[in-house]
């Protein structure tokens, strides 16, 4: 009988009693640009969510149908009344922002360019004046060299050693008399 007992228990406990935890379902509430409410299942926008319109009377499943919410994100639902593409507005808006910083930017990178190529070109001008001071002097040098001399100068150090070996010769001279 104890047998009996304890499949009747069971039995009782599977028909009686509701084992099955409660699933507490979650849902992300919106508001569309036009003012609608609406309730998604989940606590986030995910393709595959049900979208539900909020009534009066209650919540009914939405068919295909575009919303745009009050946060610029915009969710296409298909005939079930699922999610079937979400497209954030914050993208869009970086892309915005991306392409404006980018015009933005190129004419200030313009203008540093700019001043490097204005620096370059008188560098420029400054070396090629150098050079042609150098052909200048350099077409002087030989104007010069090809000037005759006008008057042989004396070395004095020649005259000295001259002197010098004059004397010497004088000297031996003088002691072979």
């Amino acid at each position: 009988m104890s047998e009996t007992k304890t499949i009747i228990e069971k039995v009782k406990a599977l028909v009686f009693e509701d084992e099955t935890p409660e699933v507490e379902a979650k849902f992300l509430d919106a508001t569309t640009k036009d003012g609608v409410a609406i309730q998604i299942e989940g606590e986030t926008l995910e393709v595959g969510a049900v979208v539900s319109i909020v009534t009066e009377e209650g919540n009914e499943v939405s068919g295909a149908a575009t919303y745009v919410l009050d946060n610029g994100s915009t969710i296409t639902v298909d005939e079930e009344g699922k999610i079937s593409e979400v497209t954030e507005a914050v993208e869009e808006e970086d892309e915005a922002v991306e392409e404006a910083e980018m015009e933005t930017e190129t004419p200030e990178e313009v203008n540093p360019l700019e001043e490097k190529v204005a620096n370059l070109e008188s560098k420029l001008e400054e070396v090629l004046a150098k050079f042609s001071v150098i052909e200048e002097l350099k077409s002087k040098v030989e104007e010069f060299s090809k000037l005759p001399a006008e008057d042989e100068m004396e070395n004095p150090k020649k005259d000295v050693k001259v002197s010098l070996r004059e004397s010497n010769l004088d000297k031996l001279a003088k002691f072979r008399k």
